[in-house]
């Protein structure tokens, strides 16, 4: 009998440490964490943006990206590019379990050092929080396999946020995997547990669960034979609220030769710097 319990001890832990793995890779193609540095750019007339379905009516935000390794952590840093927040920049410097954040106000032409959002704030009132772009990493929550599942993707439709929807609906047998916080208490997390259907290191689509009722979705759209997404998209089906980043092939650049650094705090109001840095990537991600 202790014998068996033994084997079942070490089946559980050995699927938690190949749950945990994989979820380690999703993040890390999520958030670009193993690459040099990634950006998100206005690219002539296309853009990256994120616009929020709220009451029937569009709110959009355009936004430049810079995320940059650093021997410590990384560099994360948002332009704001239209809008009431037009030209604020926010910076996160991240280093092992710390993150520090610096805001920009164009207006009072100061930076200041700002208070960093929780994994539940929404970011611009959308249907998304800093949980689940950034701040939610995998040894935050314990991990399960599940069994495989069959699921369609790509059949969202983007045409309410005036986008393309020319995507041929498909069916992958994904591995799901369920995440629970390990601090259920915490006021971080606002969900028991989520479902992630995980192919070839990549989630195309989240599940979040609070009381045993499914309260939002992320779907996303992954470029073939990349780990570089066209969009998220999230529903919360309690708000109704629906949110779309948009990342056209044309605003992706990858490990540019841009000098290490570039993107610290101090350059927060340096004007000058940050556009020349973001007029120099030189290469894209439709060349991998």
């Amino acid at each position: 009998m202790k014998n068996i319990l033994l084997l079942l001890l070490l089946a559980l832990t050995l699927q938690a440490n190949s749950a945990l793995s994989i979820m380690r890779e999703v993040y890390e193609n999520n958030t670009y964490s193993n690459d040099d540095n990634f950006i998100l750019q206005r690219n002539h007339n296309v853009s990256t943006q994120l616009i929020n379905l709220i009451d029937d009516k569009l709110f959009h935000m355009s936004f430049d990206y810079y995320s940059e390794k650093t021997d410590s952590g990384h560099n994360r840093f948002f332009v704001i590019k239209s809008g009431w927040l037009k030209n604020v920049k926010l910076h996160l410097q991240e280093e092992e379990n710390k993150i520090t954040t610096h805001v920009y106000v164009p207006s009072m032409r100061k930076t200041r050092n700002f208070p960093t959002p929780s994994k539940v704030a929404t970011w611009n009132g959308s249907a998304f929080n800093f949980g689940d772009l950034l701040f939610t990493k995998p040894a935050d929550e314990t991990h399960i396999e599940l069994a495989k599942k069959i699921v369609e993707v790509d059949s969202d439709d983007l045409s309410i946020f005036g986008k393309p929807s020319d995507f041929k609906a498909h069916s992958k047998e994904f591995t799901v995997i369920q995440s629970t916080p390990i601090d259920k208490e915490d006021y971080d997390f606002n969900y028991d547990y989520r479902l992630s259907y995980v192919y070839e290191g990549k989630d195309y689509k989240i599940e979040y669960f609070k009381d045993g009722t499914l309260f939002k979705t992320i779907n996303k759209h992954h470029f073939q034979n990349s780990k570089h997404s066209l969009y998220w998209l999230a529903y919360n089906h309690v708000t109704k609220t629906k949110s779309l980043i948009y990342m056209p092939l044309e605003t992706q650049f990858i490990n540019n030769n841009i000098q290490s650094g570039t993107f610290n705090v101090n350059n927060l109001k340096n004007k000058a710097t940050i556009k020349k840095a973001f007029l120099n990537p030189i290469i894209m991600v439709r060349n991998l």
